[in-house]
């Protein structure tokens, strides 16, 4: 998907002041930079808008319709900042914006495997519903067209300290279709109904998830947002205990990076293979579902039979109430530059949360 460049500017700014935006977006590295200063200009794709000037209600509210998502910058001069104010936007500093920016063509650009049909207690849209992801949907019959890459799996596996020749054939037909469907669409991220999955081919793909980057479970496009947007793999974990400033979190999926001492299982509710076993690394991170982002800290967590086999106890503010069925977990680096994107980005639909 197409990322464009704006300079929103009014009609009487100086030539001096839009060369001078038009190369901060330049750099970048947006696909292509134009200056509007007429509303009826405006592109209709994803779009990153430095306000360069006053005067640009207008043009700000004209793209606050048109594009499917939007992240405004602005710099501290020209009335850039009060005129984003005015028209209800939260803009970042185009002033070590970088991250932020790329973070947001991640989400709008990475391509997103969706297999048809959601887990029925998902309760937010579909992805292929939000109009600013980059969607390929198929179905579970779809898997069956492909050659199982069950090579190229093995290797993922083994690179993630995982012994392949100890895992179910079953298991490794799944994981095979699947990636080497993933690598036919051009896909970086797979989602969408695991239990389906598992009725077809009577395995899970819990564990190979875990070895890779790029799933989010269940087809749950709020808990997407956030693991298209982020530079390494989070943790996409349901609530399953809450008292006071302590928050318990499990699912059958993590990526193996962030477990101790990780090892392969079979999935908790469906008894089939595989999942990964182990607890949450102890540490500060970033607990995040869209749009919330909440600073918490990992402690020593003891593993339980009763949960899903992944598990971590995470220290919350006070106050703390679960936002829908995922909540992700993400390194601090990952929730600082996730916290300026989802205060500043307008969605043209925002995901239900709940």
């Amino acid at each position: 998907m197409t990322v464009v460049g704006v300079v929103a500017a009014s009609e009487l700014a100086e030539r001096e002041v839009l060369r001078e935006a038009e190369r901060r977006l330049r750099e970048l590295g947006l696909d292509g930079v134009e200056t509007v200063t007429d509303p009826e200009d405006v592109p209709d794709d994803p779009a990153v808008v430095l306000v360069a000037t006053g005067g640009t209600e207008d043009i700000l509210e004209s793209m606050m319709e048109e594009c499917p998502a939007l992240l405004p910058l602005y710099w501290p001069s020209y009335n850039s900042l009060a005129a984003a104010v005015e028209v209800g936007l939260s803009p970042v500093s185009v002033e070590g914006c970088d991250a932020v920016v790329e973070a947001f063509r991640r989400l709008v650009e990475r391509r997103v495997l969706v297999l048809e049909g959601k887990c029925r207690w998902v309760r937010s849209e579909e992805p292929d519903e939000l109009p600013y992801l980059n969607v390929a949907t198929v179905n579970v019959d779809d898997l069956g067209e492909v050659e199982p890459a069950i090579r190229k799996v093995k290797r993922l596996l083994s690179s993630a300290g995982v012994d392949p020749g100890s895992l179910d054939e079953e298991f490794l037909e799944l994981a095979g279709r699947l990636h080497a469907l993933a690598e036919r669409e051009g896909a970086d991220v797979i989602t969408g109904d695991c239990f389906g999955l598992y009725e077809e081919y009577g395995a899970v793909p819990c564990l190979y998830f875990s070895a890779r980057t790029g799933y989010c479970c269940e087809g749950d496009a709020t808990a997407l947002l956030t693991v298209l947007a982020c530079r390494d793999q989070p943790f996409v974990a349901n609530v399953v205990e809450l008292a006071e400033d302590r928050v318990r979190l499990a699912h059958c999926a993590c990526p193996v990076e962030l477990v101790d001492d990780p090892r392969p299982c079979d999935h908790m509710e469906t008894g089939a293979p595989h999942a990964v076993r182990g607890t949450v690394r102890s540490g500060e991170l970033g607990l995040v579902r869209f749009p919330d982002v909440w600073r918490v800290e990992a402690v020593e967590t003891e593993w339980r039979e009763d949960q899903c086999r992944v598990q971590a106890e995470v220290v919350v503010g006070e106050g703390f109430r679960p936002r829908g069925n995922h909540h992700c977990l993400v390194r601090v680096k990952e929730a600082e530059v996730l916290e300026r994107l989802f205060s500043s980005v307008v969605l043209s639909r925002s995901p239900s949360a709940e």
